[in-house]
């Protein structure tokens, strides 16, 4: 293999990271309004496709950007960690009290 210095080729080739522009930053907001809008509301498919479809847009923009696989991995569960005593605490609370739902639709309804 061709090396120059102490760097081999391979090394070499990764790709710098970009920020995003404006347009790239919204657009994964906007495929997940618009998936959700014309897909649940008109269509009537399953939300759950369609967030997983509006994920696979954020990462192939990620991937356009110069991010690796192992870059996005890495983040989101960085993000899961942080939130993860959080989630816990409303599981643990939505489990203890099987009203709670219904209480909260109540309160959510009643504004």
């Amino acid at each position: 293999m061709h090396t120059e210095g102490n760097v081999s080729m391979s090394e070499r080739k990764v790709k710098e990271k970009k920020k995003p522009g404006f347009f790239l930053a919204v657009l994964p907001i906007l495929a997940m309004i618009l998936l959700l809008g014309v897909g649940y509301a008109v269509m009537g498919l399953s939300p759950e496709v369609l967030m997983l479809v509006s994920a696979a847009v954020a990462a192939v923009i990620a991937v356009y950007l110069g991010y690796t696989w192992d870059d996005i991995m890495n983040s989101i569960v960085g993000k899961l960690s942080k939130t993860m005593p959080a989630i816990f605490i409303l599981i643990l609370l939505f489990s203890l009290n099987p009203d709670a739902k219904r209480a909260t639709f109540i309160q959510g309804s009643s504004l």
